[in-house]
């Protein structure tokens, strides 16, 4: 029974909501994010790994330009958990997007 209470709070601990520094992190490479990311391959990822859901995934793939694809795609991530943001570090990586997955954890603004 304490093995499945600690497990219980680490998953509690993984699905609390972005702190202010790491949405401000994200505010402040929303130009590198806007200009690097490859929304479509990195959007079907995200579902699959349920980080966006269907009708978020929808509606990015409805935008028809890469930049406002990627603007509802950060604006979504600001709202998700730290899960899912260490999902989306993680599926950049899958996608060949390493790169932009750098810039969120060393580039503090910087490309």
């Amino acid at each position: 029974m304490y093995v499945c209470a600690y497990t219980d709070s680490e998953a509690d601990a993984d699905r609390r909501p972005l702190t202010e520094e790491e949405r401000f992190r994200l505010d402040t490479n929303l130009p590198q994010l806007i200009r690097l990311l490859e929304p479509d391959e990195l959007c079907d990822e995200l579902l699959a790994v349920e980080v966006i859901g269907h009708l978020q995934y929808e509606h990015i793939r409805s935008l028809t330009t890469r930049a406002d694809k990627n603007i509802e795609l950060v604006e979504i991530l600001v709202r998700r958990s730290y899960a899912d943001l260490g999902q989306f570090l993680t599926t950049l990586r899958v996608t060949g997007q390493g790169h932009v997955a750098k810039v969120l954890i060393d580039g503090g603004g910087r490309s």
